[in-house]
């Protein structure tokens, strides 16, 4: 047994009919006839129509990997729906497949990137300029994280969860990496995490009506509250 989940199964059936090696005869049940190459080639005397836009982006996706990692055609099936069915642009799918490659290692779970390609589609990542600055936010918000795990002691990467704990502090209640870097000082009781440092920035940002975001701001506005109760 090859221990396939019955969705892995289908998206490799979905890559071999692009590569026009298999035609779907029935849905319910599902059938298929298969072609080897040669079949392909011969078949009335003309080769089989291809989707040439997959073929291209199968090659595209396998040359990105290299020899460092072997990618099924699962996988590939699974990178081309971020395409048609999220709506990324190709260019923009390789570019968060390398952003995955540099960030989580090149044997990182294609599947666990498709919340990352949903978000880009709802923050309207379009072009390769939005993908770069998009990307390159999420590098700030891992190499933050990772800053914040060291300061707690903590040697191993954040959790999806932490990261975006990070996203909420950066992008929504507006601290720069320093000035949580700062706040962590706060944390005097019990096991350092970032749910514990959740609520010190939280606490920070109401009491100083959402102004102390940087490390200076944030040390004078502690400082400040320790001076007033001395």
């Amino acid at each position: 047994s090859l221990f396939l989940s019955v969705s892995q199964v289908e998206a490799a059936l979905r890559y071999w009919e692009r590569r026009a090696l298999i035609v779907k005869l029935s849905d319910n049940p599902p059938r298929y006839r298969f072609y080897s190459a040669l079949q392909q080639a011969m078949r009335q005397g003309t080769p089989l129509e291809t989707d040439g836009s997959f073929v291209a982006f199968s090659e595209n996706v396998y040359a990105l990997f290299e020899d460092r990692r072997k990618i099924t055609p699962s996988e590939i099936s699974l990178a081309w729906e971020w395409v048609e069915e999220v709506g990324l642009s190709q260019e923009v799918v390789l570019m968060l497949l390398s952003h995955c490659i540099t960030q989580r290692g090149v044997q990182f779970a294609l599947k666990n990137a498709e919340p990352l390609a949903v978000r880009m589609k709802e923050e309207n990542v379009i072009g390769c300029d939005d993908a770069d600055v998009f990307l390159r936010h999420e590098q700030a918000v891992h190499d933050g994280a990772k800053k914040v795990l060291a300061r707690m002691g903590k040697r191993r990467k954040a959790t999806e969860d932490e990261l975006n704990l990070y996203r909420k502090w950066t992008k929504e209640w507006g601290f720069d990496r320093d000035g949580i870097l700062n706040a962590c000082v706060e944390m005097t009781k019990g096991d350092p995490s970032f749910a514990y440092l959740d609520k010190i920035l939280e606490g920070i940002r109401r009491r100083s009506d959402g102004k102390a975001t940087t490390p200076e701001k944030v040390e004078r506005f502690l400082k400040g509250e320790k001076d007033a109760v001395s």
